[in-house]
């Protein structure tokens, strides 16, 4: 809700999430996996040929605490944010 202009399309299951932002090219969601990595959080990406291409994350929701999800979440939003510029 915060990324309205960013993010096309969020979905997820506990701490398994899936984020497609508006750049969603190949190229931009490497540059968003690498921005990530760089940032502290791991993920991984999704899709292939034409698209869609989305950001995959699994959080260890078993033993995640609140600020470990807000700070991944600090990290997503940072990295989304540097995307755009």
């Amino acid at each position: 809700q915060e990324l309205p202009s960013l993010v096309r399309s969020f979905s997820g299951v506990g701490a398994m999430w899936s984020v497609e932002p508006v750049r969603a090219s190949l190229a931009d969601i490497k540059t968003l996996l690498h921005a990530c990595y760089r940032n502290g959080l791991i993920a991984y990406y999704s899709g292939f040929g034409d698209g869609p291409y989305r950001l995959r994350l699994f959080l260890p929701g078993g033993v995640l605490t609140v600020d470990e999800l807000d700070e991944a979440l600090d990290i997503l939003r940072f990295s989304l944010l540097r995307l755009d510029a």
